[in-house]
């Protein structure tokens, strides 16, 4: 993320990137908002 990390001014956008950058890497057999949110406890 380091080299994406400019693109961002603030903390917490940048902190949502990692978090859907690592969520789109686990290893789930359908990857959806709904899967991910869950995964994420943002449901």
């Amino acid at each position: 993320m380091a080299a994406v990390a400019d693109c961002f001014t603030r903390r917490e956008p940048r902190l949502l990137a990692r978090e859907m950058c690592e969520a789109m890497l686990m290893e789930l057999d359908t990857r959806n908002c709904w899967t991910l949110a869950v995964r994420h406890e943002v449901a």
